[in-house]
């Protein structure tokens, strides 16, 4: 069995996964993948496969001409299961990528922010 079924299945699952470091922006049913921010400066999307394919893949947005990477952190997430387990796993690469890629002072800022946003 899949963990995640469709494009809203994947939205709903990709925002509940990342919610306390992002939020999902866009999803696109012509491409299958939700794009999404986190720590609200880098961009990513997470693609659901085409038949016969089963698995899903996530990369990182760079750069003017939408230019993307598939490899963060010497984990190539082009292949990634389709089940609970390597999704979450997925998206803790994509969490610490994220982290070691902006300043800490950033860091400290957005997350003062975001505590502001809760209380």
């Amino acid at each position: 069995m899949t963990y995640v079924s469709d494009l809203r299945d994947l939205y709903r699952k990709t925002q509940l996964t990342i919610r306390q470091f992002g939020s999902c922006t866009f999803a696109s049913s012509e491409h299958l993948h939700v794009e999404f921010v986190c720590y609200g400066a880098l961009v990513f999307y997470v693609a659901m496969p085409r038949e016969p394919y089963s698995s899903l893949s996530v990369s990182h947005i760079y750069g003017p001409d939408g230019n993307s990477s598939h490899v963060l952190l010497g984990h190539d997430l082009t292949f990634v299961e389709n089940t609970e387990e390597a999704f979450s796993a997925a998206f803790e690469v994509v969490r610490e990528f994220s982290r070691l890629r902006l300043p800490d002072k950033y860091l400290e800022a957005w997350e003062a922010a975001e505590q502001r946003k809760r209380s």
